[in-house]
């Protein structure tokens, strides 16, 4: 994926950046999906979606709750693969048809 650097996060560090810091990856790639979700393609090829929360400390309560779905296995959820205050950077969910 080779795309531009996407907007800004509250410290100033795109969702690149934060991607790149919160999951000690490289970043190949980033395409801003809305004002507060940009994909972004990490080394290796994975794709990961970085998301700015709209409180403090809200990125870290939805990170806590997705590894607690995921701890219990009843449903699947994305993977979390980092989380501050403001941000969370999960696994991105592939769009398809409904499923059971």
């Amino acid at each position: 994926m080779s795309l531009p650097p996407g907007p800004s996060a509250r410290d100033g560090d795109g969702p690149g950046a934060v991607a790149a810091r919160l999951t000690g990856r490289a970043v190949t790639g980033v395409r801003p999906l809305s004002a507060s979700l940009a994909e972004v393609a990490l080394d290796a090829g994975r794709v990961v979606v970085v998301k700015n929360a709209a409180g403090a400390e809200a990125a870290r309560a939805e990170a806590a709750g997705l590894r607690w779905l995921a701890a219990a296995g009843a449903v699947r959820v994305p993977a979390v693969h980092g989380d501050d205050a403001h941000r969370l950077v999960v696994d991105r969910v592939a769009q398809g048809p409904p499923g059971r």
